[in-house]
C-alpha cells in the first residue's frame, strides 16, 4: 500500500502474529489447567510438571530415507529435551527458549515412532509420543502401515474417530483412514489441453477446457494438496460448465484439484494445480491526492504491467473524477502507474493488485517546486522494504518541527515551514520533503536523515539509497521554474546493519542557503533539541538536571543522546567566576555533576550556566541556570548516592556502595543509616512495599559498602526473574556522622527451590512464550 496503514510506534517495527499463535495459545491453556491440578512442586514425581507439547508433526507425515525432518516440541521448564525411538535417542536439544526444533534423519525405510521426553529441569517429564512417521522412497499404500496391526490394541490410534480399536476390522479400517493422513511426497503434473484464465468478475477464475467423448469435469479449491483419486473411482467436487467463472477462488485458496470423468463418471485423468495471481480477475480502486490529501481532479493514470516499469505500452488508462476517484479492472499482478495532472510533477507509484474486488491505493501527487524552495528526494531499491525521512530544525517560535511520516507538515506563526509530500513504504517510488522555510523568515539549522523503518529485513548500508537535494530556481524569462540539482548522496556502503543514515544539515540564514555534508550511518538517532531549563537534583550541591524542549512525535530516547562535550558550562560563587572540576554528566537521568564544592563559615551560593556548545551537532543555541547552595561546614558529611546496587549469586544477598561527600569519614555503623526497600514484581504487577532487609552490615574496603539480605518468604512468587527492588538509604536524625538520603533501583531474579514455593509454573503460563516459534508446514 501506499502511505502507512496506521500510525506506526517505534520499537522497532511491530511483529507479525505468528502462524502458531493459536498452537501457543492452546499450549498455554494446557499448562494452566497443569498447574492448577497440581498445586505444589513435590521432589519427586513427573506429573507435578509442565507436559511435553508436541507442535509438529500433528499427524502422521512421510518422508524419503536420509531426507532431515524437523521435529517440533514445546518444553516449558526444561533446560534439554531428547527425542528417543525405543532405548534409542535420535535427537536432541539445548537451545533456551520454550520451542524446540530438533531435526531427524531416519537412513532406513519403516514406520518409526518416536516419544520426546525433557530430560533436565526440576524433575524428569512424562514421555509426549509423537504422531507416526512414515520413511518410504516412494508413494505409500496400505502394505506400509500393516506393521500397526501387530501392535496392541491400545496402541493402535483411532484414525477414523470412531471410538473403536480393539477388534481386528476396526484395526483395519483404522489403517485405512490412517494412510490418508500421510502426505503424499508428490503430485502428478496438470493434465495436457486445458489452462486457467481470470474470469468476469473480481476473485473469480475460468477453466478453459472442454471434456472429450462426452466426459465431464470436476472441480474442488483447496487450501492444501489432496490424495490423488485412483482411475475409475467415482469423481468428486462440482460438476464444470465450460465457459462459467469460479467464484470465490480468492479467498484463501491455494490449489484448484480437477478430475475429468468419463460418460460414467469415473475418474480418466487428475490435476492438481497451484493457483497464482495471474489466473484472477481483480480490480483497483483508489483516489491522487495531494500533500493536503485533497483530491486531484484530471489526473490521467498509466498502468504498465511490472515493478518499475515506465516504459512501452500500457495495459489500462483512466483519469481521476472530480473527488480524485478512480477505478480500472486489471488481472491480479504488479504494476507501475504513472501519474500525470497539470501542476503536479511526474510520478511512478508500484502497486500489488491482489486476488478479489477489495484493492484500493490513495497515490500522493507532488506539487511542482516554486522559487526558492527545497526539494529532498529520497530513492532506494528492493534491498530495504522502508525508509524514512525525517527533518528537523527550529521553528521560528522559540520550539522544534519534526516533519515525518506521523507529522507530514509543520508551520508557524508565519505559515509552513516544510512538508513530506510523500511517505513511500515499499522502495517504489520518490519520498519527498519541500522545505518552504527560506520565504518564511525561518533561519537555522535543519538536520535531515534517513531512517531505516524496516530494520531487520534488510539493511541501510545495502539499500542502493540516494539523496538529492533540489533548490527551485526562476528561469530567464520569468515564467516557469526549474528544480537545479544543488547536492546528491549516496549512502556509505559496507557490511554494517545501523538503523540511521545523517545525511545533510540545511543551514539557512537571511543572505544565503548553505549544505553542510554529513553523510554517515550510525545505530543511534540523530537529534536536534533544545536546553530550555536546570534544577537542583535530590537536594545535592553538586548536582544539576537538565531539562530539554520535549519534542511530541519524536523517536524514544533522543534525550540520551546528549553528550558531555555537547555542553557549555560555567559557574558564579558567591558572584565570582568559578572553575568546576570533575565534571560529568550521565545521559540516561540527564544529571550534571562535578566535584564538590568547599564548605565555608556560612553557607555559599553557587550558580550554574549551561548552554549548547556553538559546534554541537545535537543541540540549537539554547542556556539555563541553576541556583544552588553549598551548606556552611559542619561535622555531618552527605549521602551523594548509592553505587552498585547488586544480587550476589542467586540467593537472597545484596550489595550496595554508599557515595559520601567526605568519603574518608570513619567510625560508621550500620547504627547510622535507615535502609528500607519495595520490590516490583513485573510478571503479577504486584508491588511489595517495606519488605523484610536482615542482615546489614557496612564494611570499608577501599570505599564505603553495605550488605543486606531479601526476606524471600514475604513474596508470593519469589521464583519471578525481572523482579525491581528499590532501595533507600536514609542518615538518622540521630547521626552524629551522616545527612542526607539516596535511592537506587536493580533487576534481580530468585531461583526456584523444590518442594518450598507452590505453583511455580503459573506465573510463566501468564506470558507468552519469549521466544516465537513457528512449525513447519
Amino acid at each position: 500500500m501506499i502511505g502507512k496503514e496506521v500510525e506506526r510506534g517505534r520499537m522497532p517495527y511491530a511483529r507479525k502474529r505468528s502462524k502458531l499463535s493459536g498452537v501457543y495459545r492452546t499450549f498455554l491453556l494446557l499448562l494452566l489447567c497443569v498447574c492448577s491440578m497440581f498445586p505444589g512442586v513435590p521432589r519427586a514425581g513427573a506429573e507435578s510438571v509442565p507436559p511435553i507439547a508436541v507442535l509438529y508433526p500433528t499427524e502422521a507425515v512421510i518422508v524419503r530415507p536420509n531426507e532431515s525432518v524437523n521435529i517440533q516440541v514445546a518444553a516449558l521448564g526444561w533446560e534439554a529435551v531428547e527425542l528417543r525411538e525405543g532405548a534409542q535417542v535420535v535427537g536432541g536439544s539445548t537451545e533456551g527458549g520454550p520451542n524446540r526444533s530438533i531435526a531427524v534423519v531416519f537412513p532406513t525405510e519403516g514406520i518409526h515412532n518416536l516419544e520426546a521426553v525433557g530430560v533436565t529441569g526440576p524433575v524428569r517429564s512424562v514421555p509426549r509420543q509423537l504422531p507416526p512417521i512414515l520413511v518410504k522412497s516412494g508413494a505409500a499404500n496400505i502394505a506400509d502401515i500393516v506393521p500397526f496391526a501387530n501392535r496392541q490394541p491400545a496402541d493402535v490410534p483411532d484414525f477414523n474417530g470412531d471410538g473403536n480399536k480393539a477388534t481386528s476390522a476396526d484395526k483395519r479400517d483404522d489403517l485405512r483412514v490412517a494412510l490418508g493422513l500421510v502426505r503424499p511426497l508428490m503430485y502428478p503434473g496438470p493434465a495436457a489441453g486445458y489452462t486457467i484464465q481470470p474470469g468476469m468478475s473480481p476473485g473469480s477464475i475460468r477453466i478453459d477446457y472442454v471434456p472429450q467423448n462426452g466426459g465431464a469435469l470436476y472441480y474442488e479449491l483447496t487450501e492444501s494438496t489432496r490424495n490423488v483419486p485412483a482411475v475409475g473411482s467415482a469423481a468428486r467436487g462440482k460438476p464444470y460448465m465450460p465457459g462459467e467463472d469460479i467464484a470465490g477462488a480468492n479467498y484463501g485458496y491455494a490449489y484448484l484439484a480437477l478430475s475429468e470423468a468419463d460418460a460414467q463418471g469415473k475418474v480418466v485423468r487428475f490435476s492438481h494445480v497451484g493457483l497464482h495471481d495471474a489466473m484472477f480477475q481483480s480490480s483497483l480502486r483508489g483516489s491522487v491526492v495531494d500533500w493536503n490529501n485533497s483530491p486531484v481532479f484530471g489526473a490521467t493514470l498509466e498502468f504498465r504491467a511490472g515493478t518499475d516499469n515506465t516504459s512501452g505500452s500500457a495495459v489500462a488508462q483512466t483519469a481521476t473524477d472530480a473527488m480524485g476517484m478512480f477505478n480500472v479492472d486489471l488481472p491480479a499482478g504488479p504494476y507501475t502507474i504513472k501519474l500525470l495532472a497539470a501542476g503536479y510533477e511526474r510520478s511512478s507509484f508500484n502497486v500489488t493488485v491482489s486476488r478479489g474486488e477489495n484493492n484500493h491505493e490513495v497515490l500522493k501527487a507532488i506539487s511542482e517546486l516554486k522559487a526558492d524552495q527545497i526539494r529532498i528526494v529520497l530513492t532506494w531499491g528492493a534491498a530495504a522494504r522502508d525508509l524514512d525521512s525525517h527533518l528537523l530544525g527550529p521553528d521560528g517560535d522559540g520550539g522544534i518541527f519534526h516533519v515525518y511520516y506521523a507529522n507530514t507538515v509543520s508551520t508557524n506563526t508565519y505559515g509552513e515551514i516544510a512538508k513530506l509530500d510523500r511517505d513511500d513504504t515499499n522502495h517504489n517510488g520518490r519520498e519527498t520533503v519541500t522545505v518552504t522555510t527560506v520565504n518564511r523568515n525561518v533561519y537555522g539549522t535543519f538536520n535531515y536523515y534517513v531512517h531505516n523503518y524496516s530494520w531487520g529485513e534488510g539493511s541501510l548500508r545495502g539499500s542502493n539509497a540516494k539523496v538529492e537535494v533540489y533548490l527551485g530556481t526562476q528561469s530567464e524569462e520569468g515564467g516557469d521554474v526549474n528544480e537545479t540539482l544543488i547536492k546528491s548522496y549516496a549512502v556509505p556502503a559496507g557490511p554494517g546493519q545501523e538503523r540511521y543514515w545523517e545525511v545533510m544539515h540545511l543551514i539557512v540564514s537571511p543572505d544565503e542557503l548553505l549544505v553542510a555534508d554529513i553523510n554517515q550511518v550510525r545505530e543511534s538517532s540523530p537529534i536536534l533539541t533544545k536546553i530550555i531549563g536546570a534544577e537542583p537534583y535530590e537536594g545535592a550541591s553538586n548536582r544539576i538536571r537538565l531539562q530539554y524542549l520535549d519534542n511530541t512525535g519524536y523517536i524514544d530516547g533522543v534525550y540520551d543522546q546528549v553528550e558531555l562535550d555537547d555542553l557549555q558550562v560555567s559557574a558564579a560563587l558567591d558572584g565570582d567566576p568559578y572553575g568546576l572540576s570533575g565534571l560529568q554528566y550521565d545521559k540516561a537521568s540527564r544529571v550534571l555533576s562535578f566535584d564538590p564544592i568547599p564548605s565555608a563559615a556560612t553557607a555559599r551560593q553557587l550558580i550554574l550556566t549551561v548552554q549548547a556548545k556553538p559546534d554541537s551537532k545535537r543541540l540549537i543555541p539554547g542556556t539555563a541556570t541553576a541556583e544552588l547552595i553549598v551548606p556552611a561546614a559542619a561535622g555531618k558529611t552527605e549521602i551523594l548516592g548509592l553505587t552498585d546496587l547488586t544480587q550476589i549469586g542467586l540467593g537472597n544477598p545484596f550489595k550496595v556502595g554508599l557515595s559520601l561527600a567526605n568519603p574518608t569519614v570513619t567510625g560508621l555503623t550500620y547504627g547510622d543509616l535507615s535502609v528500607t526497600g519495595s520490590v516490583y514484581n513485573t510478571v503479577t504487577g504486584a508491588t511489595y512495599a517495606n519488605v523484610d532487609l536482615s542482615g546489614i552490615t557496612i564494611t570499608n574496603d577501599g570505599g564505603w559498602v553495605i550488605f543486606f539480605n531479601l526476606n524471600r518468604e514475604s513474596f508470593v512468587y519469589p521464583y519471578n526473574t525481572a523482579m525491581r527492588l528499590t532501595l533507600t538509604v536514609t542518615a538518622k536524625p540521630d547521626s552524629a556522622l551522616l545527612t542526607g538520603s539516596a535511592t537506587d533501583v536493580t533487576i534481580f531474579s530468585f531461583p526456584l527451590f523444590l518442594g518450598i514455593e507452590s505453583e511455580p509454573f503459573a506465573a510463566f503460563a501468564l506470558k507468552s512464550p519469549p521466544y516465537a516459534g513457528e512449525a513447519l508446514p
